[in-house]
């Protein structure tokens, strides 16, 4: 059986996806990728772009942050001509929040060609931009004939929204962890950075130095720690926070926190290699790809309640805990717990990676891909008589590039 044309349009190429969508190439090699612009204005990683196994194309759109169904104006309308190329038999939407997935969307019901949602909400949208959008986002979901979610609390949010529960495929929302499974391995086995392990609890947080992201709270917690447990704790990351949160460090003479700026994967091995405690404190987040990371490396991962994809993850008192960084006295406690796991059990770095590692959770991520698509497909026409609907629209060669 041929398999069908997948096309999934997403907002820029994360360097954390491209071992997803290579698994996905894999399983169906007619997977073809749009991503609406290279990267972020606020992203500063580098594209691996040598490492990519499967079919893509860029359209450099100027919407700067994702995210934003304001800038609907902005939208740029050759994600048209990108879908007439590349003739799907399934469309794989990320997301409401660029307006071309609203423009493929209509595009897509007027062809008859089943679309896919993925997405991970954690909890309803918030009602800030009034009760009309939230119509509007329910509408979109409603609009899909099948749906991958980031995490297992993802499911309830989009029935809720009115997805049926019999459309739903649930991903684990993962990165690269087998790079980062394997590189930290290597390094940690280098004299080098053996050498300047130092003994006692070595923290670790990555991620932008937003408000949203809680580091404040991690921080006031650990100044909260008693001075007798030798610990030491490392922000990798950059943004609008970074001097009020050195400030709050000054101010309380928290010498043994070390702020470093945004690294790329390489660099970022090397920390995750050198701590053994990692601590996501997000007030909101729909599913961190960082927590998958860590668990890749082996760390003891503290997972902030306000994660989706934390539940499915963290086995708690096993490989972490989840709490909430909201609760100063809970973040305390849970920080000393920590620090107790990490000294109590010698190999327990080495278990933590090899289960995560061994549970295959990339695997079952792209597995629900394919799944998604299976059940977008069941309930519409068949895909052999698919090729009929973009008789009308011209340039409709199949093409692909990458």
């Amino acid at each position: 059986m041929t398999e069908p044309r997948i096309v999934l349009i997403t907002n820029m190429i994360a360097p954390y996806r491209i071992p997803l969508f290579n698994q996905v190439a894999r399983l169906n090699p007619a997977f073809h990728v749009i991503f609406l612009r290279e990267r972020d204005s606020d992203r500063k990683w580098r594209i691996p772009s040598h490492e990519t196994r499967f079919s893509y194309s860029i359209m450099n759109s100027k919407n700067g942050r994702s995210g934003e169904l304001s800038g609907i104006l902005r939208c740029n309308l050759g994600i048209i001509s990108a879908l007439r190329r590349a003739r799907p038999q399934v469309v794989i939407l990320g997301g409401w929040a660029d307006p071309e997935n609203w423009l493929a969307l209509a595009w897509c019901k007027a062809k008859r060609v089943p679309t896919v949602l993925w997405g991970g909400p954690r909890h309803l949208p918030c009602n800030r931009t009034g009760a009309g959008f939230e119509l509007i986002r329910r509408f979109f979901v409603r609009s899909c004939d099948a749906y991958i979610t980031y995490h297992s609390l993802a499911s309830s949010v989009l029935q809720k929204m009115g997805a049926p529960a019999d459309k739903i495929s649930i991903g684990k929302n993962v990165g690269d962890i087998e790079f980062y499974y394997k590189r930290s391995k290597e390094i940690r086995q280098l004299s080098l950075v053996a050498s300047k392990q130092k003994a006692g609890p070595s923290f670790l947080y990555v991620g932008r130095l937003v408000s949203i992201k809680g580091v404040n709270k991690f921080l006031k917690a650990l100044s909260n720690l008693p001075a007798n447990l030798n610990y030491r704790a490392t922000i990798v990351g950059a943004g609008p926070e970074e001097a009020a949160l050195r400030a709050f460090c000054a101010k309380h003479k928290m010498d043994h926190v070390v702020f470093v700026p945004f690294q790329n994967r390489e660099g970022l091995a090397r920390y995750f290699a050198m701590a053994n405690i990692f601590v996501l404190s997000s007030l909101r987040e729909y599913g961190a790809i960082v927590l998958s990371e860590a668990l890749a490396c082996g760390l003891y991962t503290l997972a902030s309640c306000n994660d989706g994809v934390a539940p499915d993850l963290i086995k708690q008192g096993e490989n972490g805990e989840i709490f909430d960084p909201s609760d100063d006295t809970a973040f305390v406690r849970i920080l000393k717990k920590a620090i107790i796991a990490v000294d109590r059990e010698s190999g327990l770095r080495e278990h933590i990676s090899a289960e995560f590692i061994n549970s295959q959770p990339l695997g079952t991520y792209s597995r629900a891909f394919v799944e998604a698509v299976r059940l977008a497909q069941s309930g519409g026409a068949p895909s052999t008589t698919l090729d009929n609907r973009y008789s009308s629209d011209s340039d409709s060669k199949h093409a692909y590039s990458g």
